[in-house]
């Protein structure tokens, strides 16, 4: 069994273990302070919740370990970048689809 801050540093990625260990509370881990179990390091050593990344966000890390992948949880940022560029192509073939009326007529 390690320290559930090691657990975490070998486990995630360094930006997203940096977040959790941040965010380790010791009344939750004073009763566990060590784990084998990257998804019990993650569940168990603090409140989602109250976490400022949120709860949503750490569920969705939880689930990635669970799924035995780890895919980066989407950033507020990450995801207006994505609308934008979806908006984009829409705008694009949009016009695309407009020209080829005007050419038709």
């Amino acid at each position: 069994m390690k320290p559930i801050e090691e657990v975490l540093k070998e486990g995630l990625p360094p930006e997203i273990a940096q977040k959790a260990i941040a965010n380790i509370d010791k009344s939750y881990v004073m009763y566990t302070p060590k784990c084998d179990m990257l998804e019990v390091a993650v569940s168990g050593s603090f409140a989602w919740n109250t976490a400022p990344e949120g709860y949503d966000y750490w569920q969705n890390v939880h689930n990635c370990i669970k799924k035995g992948k780890y895919v980066e949880p989407a950033t507020l940022e990450s995801s207006l970048n994505e609308l934008e560029r979806i908006l984009f192509e829409f705008k694009t073939t949009l016009q695309e689809v407009r020209n080829a009326i005007k050419n038709e007529g």
